[in-house]
């Protein structure tokens, strides 16, 4: 890794890895060495919360804004929360990583946090960058990964066919 890649990734985040959260918590807000990719106003990243059960609490919502990327969190429970995140930044390389954190607030702060930030029926879903919940996004990932393969499956099988004719022809008819 260079150092100008070193610079792109993970800069500050709120709260930070290992943080004990006292106070109610709304957001989780990253902010990177360098901007990130955005494409007619589409996001290219994905952060999530996830408590202590692995049950999601950010709201699938990605907000970015130069080298920030933040999402809506409404933690329910004390405990260990991790916060996985992936995006690409404008030199188009991607970094991702995960760290964790201890939501401390109470049960009762959580709560009304919660009620402010998600509606109860979308709470634990997992949700597109973009907010909508057709495809997740390991889906669409999964299945051009598939397509590259049958892509390269082709490419070797038509090569192979034209060696083997191009072997006839220059051996040819005695």
């Amino acid at each position: 890794m260079t150092a100008a890649r070193a610079d792109a990734g993970l800069q500050q985040a709120s709260p930070a890895a290992g943080e004990d959260v006292s106070v109610p918590l709304t957001e989780v807000v990253l902010t990177f060495g360098d901007d990130l990719l955005t494409i007619e106003g589409a996001t290219s990243g994905v952060i999530e919360v996830r408590d202590p059960m692995g049950m999601l609490v950010s709201d699938g919502e990605v907000v970015v804004e130069g080298p920030v990327m933040r999402t809506g969190v409404a933690p329910v429970a004390n405990g260990e929360y991790t916060a996985a995140w992936q995006t690409v930044g404008a030199d188009g390389h991607t970094v991702s990583d995960e760290y964790t954190f201890r939501y401390l607030a109470g049960e009762e702060d959580a709560q009304a946090a919660q009620s402010s930030t998600l509606p109860d029926d979308r709470s634990s879903e997992r949700l597109r960058p973009d907010g909508s919940d057709d495809f997740p996004l390991w889906v669409i990932v999964l299945l051009a990964l598939v397509a590259l393969a049958v892509v390269g499956l082709v490419i070797v099988v038509v090569r192979r066919a034209r060696r083997s004719r191009a072997d006839g022809d220059a051996t040819g008819p005695e």
